[in-house]
This record gives structure tokens, sequence and C-alpha cells, in this order.
């Protein structure tokens, strides 16, 4: 599986996508406008549990993306 995660200023979009069935599943996590960015890491936290991210999870990068999250490519 491959995980991509964008954050922006109203949400979190998320795609994850498997090579071995082709089919790729996305997301939405709406955000308040003057979520912090511990809200954003806490929030991204609960996203991996839930979907059990536990490595190679890049982010996308694009305009209006607030928050720079990851410093590895490894959520453990």
């Amino acid at each position: 599986m491959t995980y991509g995660i964008d954050i922006s200023g109203t949400e979190i979009r998320w795609v994850r996508f498997s090579a071995e069935s082709n089919m790729a599943t996305c997301g939405r996590i709406p955000l308040d406008e003057r979520s912090s960015n511990y809200t954003l890491k806490q929030t991204v936290k609960r996203l991996f549990a839930a979907k059990k991210v536990r490595s190679f999870v890049y982010p996308i990068w694009g305009v209006g993306v607030r928050a720079k999250l990851f410093g590895s490519n490894k959520v453990d």
C-alpha cells in the first residue's frame, strides 16, 4: 500500500493505492481554520492508527498546504 497525505487550510485529504489490486481509496477529514500544528499532528496520528499505516508515508506538497509534519519516511 502507498499513502499520500495533503494538508490544506480546510481539510486533510488522503489517498491509498494498492499495486496488487490496482485500486485507490481516498477520503477527507475537515479541519477548523484555526487548527494548530499540534491538532493537525494528532488528527493525522489518529488517521494513521485507524488505517494501520506504519511506514513509507510521503507528504504531498502543493499550493495552500499549511503544515510540514514529517521529517522521516516512517511513522510509528
